[in-house]
Order: structure tokens, then C-alpha cells, then sequence
């Protein structure tokens, strides 16, 4: 951080606030306690995306400078976010002292003479220490895909692309060093601007690289817009669609979104470059996965996307089921299944679940309306339609839906049995016929519990138990 001395008297040692405006120029109209002992005052700018203060400072900041001259023409209105941690907003001026450790997300709408509005958001963030370092195994971990014994379709996969269909790009393959990085930078806190979250908060390994709760809750305290998707086998995407709503195409833009969302993490990235310089630990690491110890975006992105990548769930009972060269093939009956398993792959099959939810890696192909709304307040992709994470740990991977509606795997199979909404995008997979009325399963209770003992078998226990998918940093 920097302290700025305040323009009163040119002198004064800034104790009350210190900051730093990431991105752009701040405008600083005494930024930290001049000696007249008055609170300082900040003066923001239009893209400022991030200020940073201590604990306990006192803030004094107007967003009227970041607007352009004809101020007489326009109105503007300012509001903070739930959890104001003590700060209150005055006219055009954020005033008051900071409380506690947290981020205030700002939002600041002016209206012109016509009554068009521009709205622009930032975020004021008083961090917590900085972490620790990680505690890193001497033997490097295997991560690569070839030195892994993975089944022969996944590495076929790798090396063509289908019948998974590996999005693994050319120009970034999963290496030891890259993913092993990326595992540290998964984990750790410095990725937000309070240093409180990390991706580890929301995608926990022992709930499938999910989040137990509907709606994660970002570093304002506000809860995210939808439920945290899990991420095993995020790599495999025929269309190369990531998120729900499929709006990027590949991991590497995709890691870098929630480090800059206002609510999840609040960050931005030049700050976030500055802070892992600033460690004895990452240049040595950047080092080893790059082969220079420069850190910027690009290559925390590229690191961050190596570990996804290495997050493949191959060692499941399902996968135990269907070896190389068995007789069988998934989703055919397996031997290896009890006849209560057996009878739950059928009703997968009956039930289209497994046109949607393709191959062994249970990934999702297109987006789908699946009937949770007649009409969904969440669109999606468009029309209530959502891309769903694979099947494998969706035992360990509740609450399910994109909203995190359905509590438990029964609620969800009760849904398809027979609560379809007959919504007008509706998947024609899950209809009569195109066109009608949807699907019921009518399911007796024996067959609801087969149901849930086919998809036990795709919990890859020793994924959820693999300290190299663990955090470094406990």
C-alpha cells in the first residue's frame, strides 16, 4: 500500500488512511491526517475499480470529481452495498471509519439532462494480513496427463480431443510445476483484495470442488448470483462453453473472472500481480513452471487453468466397472455393479439423463432447459437455459441447480420424477414428445433408491482425498 501526505500542509504522515487506486490515476485531495488533525478526503476517478484502506481508517472520499463538468446537468446518486462496515454516504461523499476487515461495494449511478444513466461500480476493501506461505511437498506431484495412468479414452482424448472432447490447448498443457503453482494460487487468500478468499472458499474438495451452500458469499459479505459449480472434469466441453451460461471459452479467461467480480473477490488484477510479487514464495515457483520468475495475469491465468485441468476424476467405482478392454462398455450393465446399481443405470438411461449428462466423464454437451420455472428469473445462456458440471461427485456436490434449489439428490430426482414445469424452452428430451407435455417417471421408492445408488458410484473418493488437490496453506 502507499500512504500519501495530506495537501493541507504537505507534512502530515498518513495514519488515518492508507490507499492505493489500482488500474487508472487516483485524484488524491489529502489522502491520510494532516496536522490539523481533519479527516482525510480522497476524490475518486471514473474507472476506479478498487481502493484499499486499513482497518479502522477514516474515509472521506466524493465521486462527484470522476464526473465530467456539466455537473449542474446531472444527478447522481450513490449507494453501498448490505454491510456498509461503518461507512455512510453523505451527497456525493463516502465518509465515516471503516470497521473491521471486508470490502464495500460502491455503486454510483448519475443521470443526465436527458435521463440516461451511467452506472459504475468499485469497491472499498480493508484487507486482512497476509497469509502465510504454503507448506509444499519436497517430491513434486504428478499432474501431467501422460504420467498418470489415466484409462486409455482419456488419454485419447488428450491427444485428439474426442470422444470426450479435451479442451486442453496446445500452447498450455497440464505440466508438474504449472499445475503444482496453480494449486498455491488456488488456495490463496491473496487472490481477493481483503486476503479472505481464495477459489478454495467456494470449490472445496471435499464437496466435490463445490460449495455446500446455495449461494456463496463474496468478500462483501452479498451472496453470488448462483450456486458455485463443481469442478471436476471441467476440461472436457464439446462446444468449449464455460460457466453456467457458457459466456467464456476457455479456462484460462474463465479463472480470471471471479478474482475481478466485485462480489466474489473483489480484486484487480494489477493489484493482485503487485501482491504476489511482493512474496518470498511465487517468483521461485513462476520460475520453475515458466522458466523465468516474471509474474503477471497471463501466466497466473495459465497456472490457475493447469490445476483445473489436472482436476480429472477417473478413479470412481464406476470407472473400476469398466476397464480397458472389459467386456462391456459404459452404460451398459456392468458385473461389477450390485443389481440395485444396475437397475439405477437403466432409469439414467429411461430417463434421458444420460443424453444430456454424456460418457464416462458425465459432462454436460449444450445447455438445457430443464423445467425447474415455467418461466426462469435467471436466463441463463437464454431462455432459462444452463449448462449443469459433470455428474462425477454429485453425491458430495450439493445443493444442486444453478440456484442451488434442491437440497439433496432425492429432491433433485423427485424434480425429474414428476415436478417438470412445462416452461416454453423446455428440453424436448424431457417431454412426451417435442412439443408436449413433459415427462413423468412415476418412480416407486425402490427405484428412486436405485437411482441414488448409480450416482453414489461416481464419487471418486481418492480425488477428494489427494493431498495434491489439497490446500497448501493449512
Amino acid at each position: 500500500m502507499c500512504s500519501r501526505r495530506s495537501r493541507r500542509d504537505g507534512a502530515g504522515r498518513a495514519d488515518a488512511l492508507r490507499c492505493v487506486a489500482l488500474l487508472l490515476p487516483l485524484l488524491l485531495a489529502g489522502c491520510g491526517s494532516g496536522g490539523d488533525g481533519r479527516a482525510p478526503r480522497q476524490d475518486a476517478t471514473a474507472d476506479l475499480p478498487l481502493v484499499l484502506v486499513s482497518p479502522g481508517a477514516t474515509v472521506d472520499l466524493d465521486v462527484s470529481r470522476a464526473e465530467p463538468e456539466a455537473a449542474h446537468e446531472q444527478r447522481i446518486r450513490v449507494q453501498l452495498s448490505a454491510d456498509t462496515h461503518g461507512l455512510v454516504v453523505a451527497g456525493t461523499r463516502i465518509q465515516g471509519t471503516f470497521a473491521g476487515i471486508g470490502a464495500v461495494r460502491v455503486t454510483v449511478t448519475t443521470e443526465g439532462g436527458q435521463g440516461a444513466a451511467v452506472v459504475r461500480q468499485f469497491n472499498i476493501a480493508a484487507p486482512a494480513p497476509d497469509p502465510g506461505e504454503p507448506e509444499l511437498p519436497a517430491a513434486a506431484a504428478v499432474y501431467e496427463d501422460f504420467r498418470l495412468g489415466m484409462p486409455r479414452a482419456y488419454v485419447e482424448s488428450r491427444r485428439s480431443g474426442s470422444p470426450f472432447w479435451d479442451t486442453t490447448p496446445g500452447s498450455n498443457p497440464v505440466t508438474d510445476a504449472g499445475a503444482a503453482l496453480g494449486r498455491v494460487l488456488f488456495y490463496d487468500k491473496r487472490l481477493s483484495a481483503t486476503n479472505t478468499h481464495s477459489c478454495g472458499s467456494c470449490h472445496q474438495q471435499q464437496h466435490g470442488f463445490a460449495d455446500p451452500r446455495p449461494m456463496s458469499v463474496g468478500v462483501t459479505g452479498e451472496a453470488t448470483r448462483r450456486n458455485a459449480m463443481a469442478l471436476a472434469n471441467v476440461r472436457y466441453s464439446l462446444r468449449n462453453r464455460f460457466f453456467a451460461d457458457g459466456r467464456v471459452r476457455t479456462l484460462e479467461a474463465l479463472v480470471l473472472v471471479p478474482i475481478q467480480d466485485p462480489i466474489e473477490m473483489g480484486n484487480t488484477l494489477p493489484n493482485l500481480e503487485r501482491k504476489l510479487r511482493a512474496t518470498a514464495f511465487y517468483p521461485p515457483l513462476f520460475e520453475k513452471a515458466f522458466g523465468t520468475p516474471g509474474i503477471d495475469s497471463d501466466r497466473i491465468s495459465r497456472a490457475l487453468a493447469q490445476f483445473l485441468r489436472a482436476l480429472v476424476s477417473y478413479r470412481a467405482p464406476v470407472d473400476a466397472a469398466y476397464p480397458d478392454g472389459g467386456a462391456s462398455q459404459f452404460p451398459m450393465p456392468a458385473r461389477a455393479f450390485t443389481a440395485r446399481q444396475n437397475e439405477g443405470l437403466r432409469l439414467l438411461i429411461e430417463g434421458n439423463c444420460l443424453h444430456c449428462h454424456v460418457d464416462r466423464v458425465l459432462t454436460m454437451v449444450d445447455p438445457s432447459n430443464n423445467g425447474l420455472d415455467l418461466v426462469s428469473v435467471d436466463p441463463g445462456q437464454g431462455d432459462g437455459t444452463f449448462r449443469a458440471a459433470s455428474l462425477r461427485n454429485i453425491a458430495r456436490t450439493g445443493p444442486y441447480m444453478h440456484d442451488g434449489r434442491f437440497r439433496t439428490l432425492r429432491e433433485v430426482i423427485d424434480h425429474y420424477d414428476h415436478d417438470i414445469k412445462p416452461a416454453a424452452a423446455l428440453s424436448p428430451l424431457l417431454r412426451v414428445r417435442n412439443g408436449d407435455a413433459p415427462r413423468r417417471l412415476d418412480m416407486t421408492e425402490e427405484q428412486k433408491q436405485a437411482m441414488e445408488a448409480i450416482l453414489e458410484t461416481f464419487t471418486d473418493r481418492a480425488m477428494l482425498e489427494d493431498p495434491k488437490f489439497s490446500d497448501p496453506f493449512r
